[in-house]
This record gives C-alpha cells, sequence and structure tokens, in this order.
C-alpha cells in the first residue's frame, strides 16, 4: 500500500467501490483525518462521475452534506478529500433490523431532509438517494453522501447509474424509469421509497428481478404501512405515500416542506397525541400482537361484538366445506383427459427497456414430451452455431469503445475478444473526440484480428476550482460538456473556453503532448462583482 496521495499520509484502506479504492488518510499539516477517494478506472463515464461528485459536493458547505476538501490528481489517479466520516450506513442498519424508536427515526429523516433541500436551493438534485447513501456517526449526526449522478437544474446530464443492480433500481422515480425530465420531485419519491423502507424494514416495490420490480413501481402501489405497523400514525404515513405519488405534480413540492409536516408530527408524537405503533414482522404476526396487547389489559369474559362477528361466517365455513367435498368426488369420478398441446406464450416487456431485459421462461406451459423435443432442438440449433463461429479480435492505440453492428461488444484496453459467424459486419471504434468505422470480412482461417490507429493523442482535464461554480467547456469552438470534464484530444495546440452566463469567459491555448495530460483549474469570476 503506497504511502502518500498527495500531500495526504495514508493509514489503511478502508473499502473498495465501483470507482476504486478509498483510504483512511491524514491531513499533515491541519493534522485532520480524511477520507480519500479514488477513481482507479479508464471509463470514461465513471471518470466523470468522480469528477462531477467534487465538483457539486465540493461546492456544498452544510452539516448534513458530506463535506470535501480537496480534489487533485496524483500519478495520473484522480481523487477526492472528503471529512472522515464515523458510525454506519442507515443501510447497513435496517437490513439488520435495528431497533429505532419512532422518535428516533423522525429526528433521523428530518435531518435527511435539511441536507436535501439544501442542496436543492442550490440547484442540484442528488438522483441517488438510497439508505446506502446516508451515514449515521457515532454522535448521532446525519451526512447525505455520493453525489456521484447528480445534476444541477441548470444543465444536462446524461450520466446514468452505470451497472444498475435489483438493489438500486427500487429507489428509482418513475420518471427516471420512463427517461422524462427530473427535477428535485425526483429526489422527493426516492425520499418516500427510504422512508417507507425506515418504518417499516421493508421496501415498498419488490420483485425478484429488475423488470418485475420496474413495472411494480410504474404500476402497483405499496402495502399501507398500517397493515404492516399496528397504530402507525395515519399522518405520517399521509406524508410517506404523498412523496410516493407516481404523478409528480401530485407529490411534495419541496423537501422543505416534508421536513415541516416531519416536525409536527415529532411534535406530537412527543406531547402523546399520537402513538408510536407496534411494527409487525415475519416472526411476530399481527394476531399475536393483538394478544399480547390483550394480556397486557385484561378484561373478564369476552366481547359480545366480536362473538356477533364470529357468527356471521358460519354459514360461509359450511358452503366452503361442501365446495371442496363435492370438487375433490367429481374430479375422482372424471375419466382422465389426454394433455392436449397448448400454444406457447410470447411475453412482451411493455416498458421496453433493453437495460433490464430479461428472458422469461414459460416452458412450464408446454407438455413434457414437446418441451423434451424443444430442448434437444435448441440443443442441436446451439452445437450447428457453435460449429461456425469463428474467433475474432479487436484492438487500438487508444482507449475506445468497440460496437459491431451498432451492437457495443467492449472496451479496449485489454484487446476485446468474441466469436461470430462468418460474413461481412460493420465495426466502430469510438473514442472520447472522435470515432471511425471499418467495414469488415470474417472467414475461415482468415486474419480475423482488426484494429484501428487512431492519431496520436493525450488527455486534457477542465475543472473548476473550489469554490467557483462549473462552466461549459469548449475546444476549438465545439461545445465538450461542462466541468469537470476530462478528454482524449490529438497531438498540438487545442483552444479551449470556459464559459458561463453572467461571468467572465476564460480562454487558453493548451498544448497536448502524446500519452500526456494537461490539466486546467479554472476560476470564473464574475461580470459585475
Amino acid at each position: 500500500m503506497q504511502d502518500k496521495i498527495g500531500k495526504y499520509e495514508i493509514e489503511e484502506k478502508i473499502g473498495v467501490g465501483g470507482f476504486g479504492v478509498v483510504f483512511k488518510g491524514r491531513d499533515p499539516y491541519i493534522k485532520r483525518p480524511v477520507a480519500i477517494k479514488t477513481c482507479q478506472v479508464d471509463e470514461e463515464e465513471i471518470r466523470k462521475r468522480f469528477f462531477r461528485e467534487a465538483e457539486f459536493a465540493g461546492n456544498l458547505r452544510h452539516p448534513n452534506i458530506t463535506t470535501i476538501y480537496d480534489f487533485g490528481i496524483h500519478e495520473g489517479v484522480p481523487f477526492i478529500v472528503l471529512e472522515f466520516l464515523t458510525g454506519e450506513d442507515l443501510d447497513k442498519k435496517i437490513k439488520r433490523g435495528d431497533s429505532f424508536s419512532l422518535e428516533e427515526k423522525l429526528r433521523i429523516l428530518i435531518e435527511v431532509c435539511k441536507g436535501l433541500h439544501y442542496a436543492h436551493e442550490n440547484n442540484i438534485i442528488h438522483r441517488d438517494i438510497k439508505p446506502a447513501n446516508i451515514r449515521i456517526q457515532e454522535d448521532g449526526s446525519i451526512k447525505i453522501m455520493d453525489f456521484g449522478i447528480a445534476k444541477s437544474t441548470h444543465m444536462e446530464s446524461h450520466l446514468t447509474q452505470t451497472g444498475m443492480t435489483l438493489g438500486t433500481a427500487a429507489y428509482l422515480a418513475p420518471e427516471q424509469i420512463k427517461g422524462e425530465p427530473l427535477d428535485r420531485r425526483t429526489d422527493i419519491f426516492s425520499l418516500g421509497v427510504l422512508m417507507y423502507e425506515f418504518f417499516t424494514y421493508r421496501k415498498p416495490f419488490q420483485g425478484e428481478i429488475v423488470t418485475n420490480l420496474i413495472y411494480n413501481i410504474l404500476n402497483a402501489e405499496p402495502p399501507p404501512i398500517e397493515n404492516l405497523i399496528i397504530d402507525f400514525p395515519k399522518e405520517l404515513q399521509k406524508v410517506v405515500f404523498k412523496c410516493l405519488e407516481k404523478n409528480k405534480e401530485r407529490r411534495y413540492e419541496t423537501v422543505k416542506k416534508v421536513q415541516e409536516d416531519l416536525e409536527n408530527i415529532l411534535k406530537k408524537l412527543k406531547s402523546g397525541e399520537i402513538s408510536e405503533g407496534e411494527v409487525v414482522s415475519e416472526t411476530k404476526p399481527i394476531q399475536k400482537i393483538h394478544e399480547e396487547k390483550t394480556e397486557k389489559t385484561p378484561t373478564l369474559g369476552f366481547d359480545l361484538k366480536k362473538k356477533k362477528k364470529f357468527f356471521y361466517f358460519i354459514p360461509l365455513f359450511a358452503v366452503a366445506i361442501f365446495l371442496v367435498l363435492f370438487s375433490i368426488n367429481y374430479n375422482s369420478k372424471k375419466p382422465e383427459k389426454k394433455v392436449q398441446n397448448i400454444k406457447k406464450i410470447k411475453v412482451l416487456n411493455p416498458l421496453k427497456l433493453p437495460k433490464y431485459e430479461e428472458k422469461f421462461n414459460f416452458d412450464f406451459f408446454i407438455p413434457p414430451l414437446e418441451r423434451q423435443n424443444k430442448g434437444e432442438e435448441q440443443k442441436e440449433e446451439k452445437k450447428i452455431i457453435s460449429k461456425n463461429l469463428v474467433p475474432v479480435s479487436f484492438y487500438s492505440n487508444l482507449s475506445c469503445k468497440i460496437y459491431i453492428d451498432g451492437k457495443y461488444i467492449g472496451s479496449f484496453p485489454p484487446e476485446v475478444r468474441t466469436e461470430l459467424l462468418p460474413g461481412n459486419y460493420e465495426v466502430l471504434f469510438k473514442t472520447d473526440f472522435s470515432e471511425e468505422k471499418k467495414y469488415i470480412n470474417i472467414s475461415f482461417g482468415g486474419q480475423n484480428r482488426f484494429g484501428h490507429i487512431f492519431p496520436q493523442a493525450g488527455r486534457l482535464s477542465v475543472f473548476a476550482q473550489m469554490g467557483s461554480p462549473y462552466g461549459s467547456v469548449y475546444v476549438n469552438g465545439k461545445y465538450i460538456g461542462d466541468t469537470p470534464q476530462s478528454i482524449i484530444l490529438p497531438v498540438g495546440l487545442h483552444k479551449v473556453e470556459v464559459k458561463r452566463p453572467g461571468y467572465i469567459t476564460k480562454e487558453k491555448e493548451i498544448e497536448i503532448i502524446e500519452g500526456k495530460e494537461a490539466r486546467w483549474g479554472v476560476t470564473l469570476v464574475p461580470e459585475n462583482p
């Protein structure tokens, strides 16, 4: 393990994530512990997410948002220096089933609302609110973490939740799934999912596969919390379900309003106007809790009203038993019928979400003999295809994505290897600044290794200095994106501009050297300070 990253001393490795490694470190000058988050992957979208977190969270200063102290690049590896957080993520506490009083839960959620409202007031949408991004520190303070896919309400963002998992998908708002415009109400929906899970220890929308989960988010209503928690405050349930409205026009307009409603409920809870309720778990059904409550306040005799209600059901039970016995007797006398061929059912994905597409197996509708024949036919087809497949590989001199006939097959480096049937194909080699199409022919016994050599190139990284707002980056007059940006450019001089309405445009000619990175930190100054 390395001893230093930049000026920061490394003490220990504390985690590994999608970006890279997280270390516990120490600032040698201020003498304080820090967390150092590194980005050790070359995939462009992940690097952009990393830079985006540094810029957005770096300009937020609030007690409920993780503070970013510094950003830099050490030996080609970008890193962010954050305040060192103690404690655990809320996600772990929920999964363990840690016990919290309703008052404690409300206090935690109010703090989350405060931090989220501050981010919204600064035109930042988090887009990834979930228990795993909420840290409860040892002193009880609450921190919102990970602004990696956050977006500004003042600009477009094409960053996505790379590597979407079933757990992450559970917190998506309907408009995120549909690809519609997002605003602060998107975070409010995710906050509603978090609140529901925190109160009940189960997610409001569930599914064994992502497509089922996505369908439920778009179409199903979660079970009322009062069905899961006895005497759960109705006012609080209304708050949660208003956040979970599928139509964002019906949700809260601001997180501040959610916070105010939670604070009012907390006051009523402390004054005794409302009760805390008791969670119904799998090992403690609702009837058992009613029994326990009855034992605590015993009464003589029994409730005549309940007894009368019971008598109403006796005729129904008798009819049900008669129907079951009749059905058994009737079926036992029926002659056996041969199973008829049943048509195969074709299932379409109504959401048309290729990222979450799953293969549904409905073979259990097909009679055993036909199923066996079908399986043998498929095996034979696979054998024929596999015999005709030809190993193929692709390479380049620069990091690039490779597409065959429009379909992404991998990123170089390392050399991309696959198998294809003989024939003609269109191959696209795509970098951050250029792309090249080639038409290839694959044949048995041929030279099936293909590559493309791009012009000599280096990397340009443009970012806003701490305290400076973001700006739009132009290279040779072409809009590249908003800071921070890290792109590959051909060797030579390039005119780079950073613009923002109401601020003085920054211009600079930057020389790109082969295999090197040119870095430019920009501080934008208002036109009328």
